[in-house]
């Protein structure tokens, strides 16, 4: 009979205690020792470019390389993942890669895993890119070259504690488009034209005098000069200008406009370079120059309408 009274005594019993110890488990977290430096995580570098296709290298004030890159033209990115610590077993971390407008809005997104990483290894993705924005400011009085799209790499291991290193941002200008100003040559791309014209306005009549020299460059393998070697005077040059221009492919000259004045001086069909700028902003040009002219002559930029009258 007390065996009996016992029973549901001690399951209840037995019941309490293992209600006890579940409510007394340690979280896998905490009994594993997740957290730290052996599961912090960091975006190690984001680079652009390779060896095959590089960035371009712009040199500023102070000597300092800045890269920048063209808008349309794809380039390799290459971002780097490290796992800290001393850890020996391999865990895989996502990361994502954001292209954000300095605005703030993201244009582009790319994602990845890592593969497994013990304490110690890195690991380096490449992906490709291609602008589809420009974004740059060039400072006209020191000539340093700034603002640009933000590639933006984070780093999303569920157990890393150590955050402030899970993001990294590199600033990559991107301009519009360049030109070495290489000889006139027989190929499709944009290249400059050589054109005299009337002083009082219209088409080029003539080669005008502009030539190549390859004595020096500051890009490509020659430079334009508006005189032969020797002299800084273009002779009877009147209004002898270098046109941002190309040879007509497949009997039309697509969004840009045919010269006739060029087409004529050259004996080929060759349309003008237009630039949109409805679809930017702001825009800012370049040119590297240098040496002397005479007195009372001088050397500008010009930007044309697209009926060919100067703006």
């Amino acid at each position: 009979m007390s065996m009996r009274r016992m029973m549901p005594f001690t399951i209840v019993v037995l019941l309490l205690m293992q209600t006890l110890a579940m409510n007394m488990v340690v979280p896998a977290e905490a009994a594993s020792g997740r957290g730290g430096t052996n599961d912090d995580f960091t975006v190690k570098s984001i680079a652009v470019g390779n060896a095959s296709v590089e960035a371009n290298e712009w040199v500023q004030s102070d000597g300092t390389v800045v890269d920048y890159i063209f808008m349309g033209q794809t380039i390799e990115i290459t971002v780097s993942v490290q796992r800290f610590g001393a850890s020996g077993i391999g865990d895989a971390a996502p990361v994502s890669v954001d292209v954000v407008h300095p605005v703030g809005f993201v244009m582009e997104s790319f994602d990845f895993t890592t593969n497994p990483l013990t304490g110690g290894q890195s690991f380096n993705q490449i992906f490709e890119w291609t602008p589809t924005a420009a974004h740059s400011i060039l400072n006209t009085s020191t000539n340093d070259l700034s603002g640009g799209l933000i590639v933006r790499a984070t780093v999303n291991f569920a157990d890393d504690d150590k955050n402030s290193n899970d993001q990294r941002d590199k600033i990559v200008p991107v301009a519009v488009a360049a030109d070495d100003m290489e000889s006139t040559a027989a190929v499709t791309g944009p290249q400059f034209f050589t054109g005299k014209y009337p002083a009082d306005g219209g088409d080029a009549v003539a080669a005008g005098s502009w030539q190549t020299d390859s004595t020096s460059s500051a890009a490509g393998n020659v430079h334009w000069r508006h005189s032969s070697p020797g002299s800084n005077y273009p002779s009877s040059a009147e209004a002898t200008r270098l046109v941002h221009a190309r040879y007509m492919t497949g009997n039309s000259c697509d969004t840009d406009v045919l010269d006739p004045g060029l087409t004529n001086v050259n004996q080929a069909y060759i349309c003008r370079m237009l630039f949109y700028s409805n679809e930017f902003v702001s825009s800012q040009f370049h040119i590297q120059a240098w040496g002397s002219m005479s007195a009372g002559d001088s050397v500008s930029m010009e930007l044309w309408r697209g009926s060919g009258n100067i703006d």
